[in-house]
């Protein structure tokens, strides 16, 4: 026994490893939720579509802070904020919205002005409202304040299983009392047609729902809900009749 070496101290390297292991785990897990962090950031990416809000001081992936006095927005090339922030974005689109909107509204009174004056106009014989019509027609040439005469190669089926061809295409100008004068474009004039239709299927394309009920006609606008009545029943017709609601 006297013969063999002194065995080493173990004590100390023992103590310097597990200290060690300490510091790595300790290091392993700050980059586990460091990891765990930047999936978060990618899932809440991907949930926001692709939007991603910024604190006012944000952090690099490095854990540095990010000084916004310096970052310079795209949009308008300032600097303080990012694209995302742009602080006129959403007050212009939202400005953007109400112009439209208002712009249809105007429209609408416009069309709505139109009826009244093809009402009492003493133009023609009076106009009523035709679902089954593709388009506006007359057979009052005199209608017109601008004609051009053609074969359309367009025959008109009436439900007296009458055909009229359609032989041309024009505007006729409503005058008011006061304000500038209205019209009614791509008329159609069906020579010997006796009455002056006014088509459903155009007030539809032009942005309306036309409702029928109870004897009356009723023209409302889809986006911004408008309502007012455009006509009346006159035994199995209905004459375009306008009252302010």
């Amino acid at each position: 026994m006297n013969g063999r070496e002194k065995l080493p101290n173990w004590e100390r390297p023992w103590s310097n490893l597990m200290q060690e292991e300490i510091r790595r785990r300790t290091r392993d897990s700050s980059s586990s939720m460091h990891d765990e962090e930047n999936c978060a950031l990618v899932s809440k990416e991907k949930k926001g579509k692709g939007k991603v809000s910024f604190s006012k001081s944000s952090s690099s992936n490095d854990g540095k802070k990010v000084d916004k006095a310096k970052v310079r927005c795209f949009h308008c090339h300032e600097l303080g904020h990012y694209a995302t922030n742009f602080p006129k974005k959403k007050s212009k689109k939202g400005s953007g919205e109400g112009s439209e909107r208002e712009a249809l509204a105007s429209q609408f009174e416009l069309d709505f002005t139109l009826f009244a004056c093809m009402v009492s106009s003493m133009m023609g014989r009076g106009w009523f409202l035709d679902s089954g019509a593709s388009f506006h027609m007359t057979g009052d040439k005199s209608l017109f304040s601008t004609l051009e005469e053609k074969d359309l190669q367009i025959l008109i089926g009436m439900g007296n299983d009458e055909k009229y061809s359609v032989s041309g295409v024009g505007i006729v100008i409503f005058q008011r009392e006061h304000g500038a004068r209205l019209t009614l474009t791509d008329v159609k004039y069906v020579p010997g047609l006796k009455r002056n239709l006014v088509s459903i299927a155009m007030l539809e394309d032009r942005g309306y729902d036309v409702v029928f009920s109870k004897g009356k006609v009723f023209l409302r606008h889809i986006i911004t809900r408008q309502v007012k009545q455009i006509g009346s029943r006159v035994k199995n017709l209905y004459a375009l009749e306008v009252q302010d609601a």
